[in-house]
């Protein structure tokens, strides 16, 4: 039997980042567009989307965005496209989380991403008192949001704020800008389904 010490270590996806960086380069390789035009398109310096690309930064939450936005995808095409078969398997370790700039928002995507799947499976979490703020998604995306534990409050658009508790759920048309609050002393955990009816699938 060989020597367990002689064993390659077990492995494992590569970083967020690396894995982020490399998907960035295909998707504005295969739609044509230039680090600069992304950097116009999307109000993000050169300087940060060379440091995305090269896996040396993993962006926020807020820049993510922007950037799906500016190139026309989904949130989850900056991930590396899977083709789940029958069964699929995610340990919890493997799966990614994005934060806010101050920390106190995660989201964390729960299912692969798939190119043949027009929906995407989040968990959320807000830190006590944290707001975070959406702008609007790709037009006619559809939220459909789950309230697990804490207390929060969801403003959409222009509408009046509403205020959801555990098993609380909201379904809205959310291309439009839209902002969490999390209320009371405990930190809020939402579940959240994004269906982009207006977006093809990448």
């Amino acid at each position: 039997m060989p020597d367990a010490k002689t064993q390659p270590p077990p492995t494992g996806p590569a970083p967020l980042p690396a894995r982020i960086g490399r998907r960035l380069e295909q998707l504005l390789a295969t739609r044509g567009i230039t680090i600069a035009e992304l950097s116009q398109r999307s109000g993000i310096a050169t300087s940060v989307l060379t440091q995305i690309t090269q896996g040396a930064w993993q962006p926020t939450i807020d820049v993510a965005w922007k950037i799906a936005n500016a190139i026309d995808v989904r949130f989850g095409a900056l991930l590396p496209r899977q083709h789940p078969g029958d069964f699929v398997l995610t340990r919890a370790e493997h799966n990614p989380v994005f934060t806010s700039p101050d920390g106190r928002f995660t989201s964390q995507p729960l299912s692969p991403y798939s190119c043949d799947q027009p929906f995407e499976f989040y968990r959320a979490e807000l830190a006590p008192g944290a707001a975070h703020a959406f702008a609007a998604h790709p037009p006619r995306t559809i939220e459909h949001l789950t309230v697990h534990a804490g207390t929060v409050e969801i403003t959409i658009g222009r509408e009046s704020p509403q205020v959801l508790g555990p098993g609380d759920w909201l379904r809205y048309l959310a291309d439009v800008p839209h902002r969490y609050r999390a209320l009371g002393d405990d930190p809020v955990l939402l579940y959240i389904v994004l269906s982009y009816a207006g977006l093809d699938v990448e």
